[in-house]
């Protein structure tokens, strides 16, 4: 009878004196679940997501962060240095120009050099400060131009 039921109750009781903290006291409540009869699959399923969410164990798993998707083209020397002329991100919604320009050096590292200097333009509109972007905005990255 014991070994059929999920120790969910029991790693609630043993998250306190768990000497790992809350990674322990999941890895015994899934080590436990092993051998109960009727278990699914260890490290899927709802004990995962209880045993491990975020209030500690019982918290229910936080919620997936939501995203968008922005078009990024490049130009001139930033095109040459990112190797495409245009490219789709995927960031967290509510993300600003300012963050965007953090993950494309990320992306693209020989950007480094000239990140700060390049000029954006989302949706046909210059920037010149940092702004909120929109699913499905358009950012353009405008190097600086030299020459006469």
């Amino acid at each position: 009878q014991r070994a059929a039921a999920c120790p969910l109750r029991m790693a609630k009781r043993q998250a306190a004196v768990a000497p790992e903290g809350l990674a322990g006291t999941a890895r015994w409540a899934l080590r436990a679940c092993r051998g109960a009869a009727g278990a699914q699959a260890v490290g899927k399923g709802p004990l995962v997501s209880i045993a491990l969410g975020a209030g500690g164990v019982g918290a229910p798993a936080p919620r997936p962060r939501r995203t968008m998707k922005v078009k990024v083209l490049f130009f001139a020397n930033a095109r040459d240095l990112a190797g495409t002329g245009e490219v789709e991100m995927e960031l967290a919604e509510g993300a600003d120009t300012q963050g965007l320009r953090s993950a494309l050096v990320e992306q693209f590292e020989d950007l480094q050099d000239i990140a700060e200097s390049i000029t954006l333009a989302v949706n046909q509109e210059y920037t010149y400060d940092t702004v909120p972007l929109k699913d499905g905005d358009e950012v353009a990255l405008i190097p600086p131009i030299s020459g006469g």
